[in-house]
């Protein structure tokens, strides 16, 4: 790279991030995988049964598994919808960017939680929702602000919904944006994406421990995969520009304060490139491309955790 030698003249040592190679070899398979449906903004998927739902803005749909292959409206928030999580009982939680949490179940009935910063959430039975909250002094939607101010003010916590009693069982999280329980039910994995790693966290509490770490872009989403092991999704590749941005208090302060948000140097959430530039990948552990949707922004990489524990060892809210 042009900018490496300047990099290490100023900073007086490399700035090194891991490469896309090998599994996470970039390829084009979800550029070449045909629509499903063409919607404004989709995100949040999170299958219900039969259906699978997503959100789109305030709004959440479903996209039925035959019949129509138009989205049906499900509800709508009055505010960016930014987690969603479904029991197998067909119980709804919806995340919002306000802050509040929607638990919603048979009958109509409605249960509102308080929170700060919903990113991702988690059913561990019918009773109990676990959900990160990314950060403690930012909403979900500015995210860019929470990574250039270093913050790591994130949390998990386990909300019972029959007495609403909420119980922290993680913080000082640098903003976590995937949650995945495991299939023996005693543990949690969290996708902490300023720190580019995955972390376990035990059900009943404690210290993060690294599973995989040093990742070449910012993780997210997780999702269990049908042949074990889970689906992790890598919304924005790392770069050498902005890891010296992130080293710079100073310049990064002035940045904050004197230039407009969409001309910063900071990663894009999605495929429209900013200064950082942004592209969409698939990868697998195995090496093989796949499609899990075909318009899911960042990248997406398949993990197994016996595997990925051994191949690289290391080290993952209510408000």
């Amino acid at each position: 790279m042009a900018l490496d030698a300047i990099f290490d003249r100023v900073r007086g040592r490399a700035i090194t991030i891991p490469p896309m190679d090998g599994a996470l070899r970039p390829n084009e398979a979800l550029d070449e995988a045909p629509a499903v449906i063409a919607v404004a903004m989709p995100d949040n998927l999170c299958r219900a049964g039969d259906s699978i739902l997503f959100s789109s803005g305030e709004r959440v749909l479903a996209l039925p598994a035959w019949g129509s292959p138009e989205p049906v409206p499900v509800a709508a928030y009055g505010s960016p919808v930014s987690a969603i999580a479904v029991s197998p009982g067909g119980r709804r939680a919806v995340g919002l960017d306000d802050g509040r949490v929607i638990v919603e179940g048979d009958g109509g009935n409605t249960r509102e939680l308080a929170g700060s910063c919903p990113t991702a959430m988690a059913f561990a039975d019918e009773t109990t929702l676990l959900a990160c909250h990314g950060s403690a002094t930012h909403r979900p939607g500015d995210w860019a602000a929470d990574l250039m101010e270093r913050t790591a003010s994130g949390s998990l916590w386990r909300v019972d919904l029959e007495s609403g009693q909420q119980a922290c069982l993680a913080r000082h999280l640098a903003f976590p944006y995937g949650l995945l329980l495991d299939e023996a039910g005693r543990r949690v994995v969290v996708a902490e994406s300023w720190r580019h790693r995955l972390v376990e966290i035990p059900l009943a509490g404690g210290t993060p421990r690294p599973i995989l770490a040093d990742l070449p872009a910012y993780p997210a989403r997780l999702a269990p995969a049908a042949d074990g092991g889970a689906w992790l999704a890598l919304f924005a590749p790392r770069n050498r520009l902005i890891e010296m941005v992130l080293r710079e208090r100073r310049y990064r302060e002035d940045m904050l304060r004197e230039i407009p948000r969409e001309h910063w140097i900071a990663p894009a959430s999605s495929s429209r490139c900013n200064a950082a530039g942004s592209r969409r990948w698939a990868f697998t552990s195995r090496g093989r491309p796949a499609a899990p949707t075909a318009w899911s922004p960042g990248s997406i990489a398949s993990c197994a955790w016996r595997r990925a524990s051994t191949a690289a060892p290391t080290g993952g809210g209510m408000g």
